[in-house]
């Protein structure tokens, strides 16, 4: 099965990789910064991406996650964890990709 982790350089990420690759997946890493540089605001970017690699799986892990920062940064962390998520789901239904994990 071929997995795509969206986040892959996170902590979670990175864990998930390395467990999916253990029981014998195919993984493709995406992560703004590192592994298969993707932004995942970037909607037509993204859906030619996941539409080229094909997917069984998508796990959907990539976004602002520090609360501090959030505060000071409001209209970025809705632009990742809002409308970045809904580019991923949007990616994957146009890639016919029938398990999305978020």
């Amino acid at each position: 099965m071929r997995s795509l982790i969206t986040g892959a350089d996170g902590f979670v990420g990175r864990h998930l990789a390395r467990h999916l690759r253990d029981e014998g997946d195919d993984v493709v890493e995406l992560d703004l910064h590192g592994a298969g540089e993707v932004d995942i605001t970037d909607r037509e970017a993204l859906i030619a991406h996941v539409g080229a690699l094909t997917p069984d799986a998508i796990y959907h892990l990539a976004a602002r996650s520090h609360v501090g920062e959030s505060w000071g940064r409001d209209s970025d962390v809705v632009a990742v964890n809002v409308h970045g998520t809904a580019n991923v789901l949007d990616a994957a239904r146009a890639a016919n990709v029938h398990r999305v994990v978020i």
